[in-house]
């Protein structure tokens, strides 16, 4: 009676979980990512990917750094925030464009 209970409750996780992960993947997929996004979801999937096969990557930290990256949600989840603040956005780069200084000349 228990293996019943449990493959069942197996059975509803990866349902939920698979659900959950496809609406993720379809709203990803449906914007446009440009190299900038690109890059910010390859080192959150990464690095969150890595801390979960790996979780002993931070046994050497501080307890403090061990509890926060011990998980590989939050190591992605982080990654991904920090990266969005400090990757530049193309709507706040420099303005490349061509400047005329032939008003600014004397005559």
């Amino acid at each position: 009676m228990e293996l019943q209970y449990l493959l069942l409750v197996a059975h509803k996780t990866l349902g939920v979980f698979g659900t959950i992960a496809t609406s993720g993947i379809r709203i990803i997929a449906s914007e446009k990512i440009d190299k900038r996004g690109i890059l910010i979801l390859a080192a959150s999937f990464g690095l969150g990917l890595g801390v979960s096969y790996v979780p002993d990557i931070f046994n050497y930290m501080p307890p403090i750094i061990k509890s926060i990256f011990s998980s590989g949600f939050t190591t992605a989840a982080i990654t991904a925030m920090v990266l969005n603040l400090v990757v530049p956005d193309k709507k706040y780069a420099i303005d490349e464009s061509p400047v005329d200084y032939s008003e600014n000349q004397a005559a």
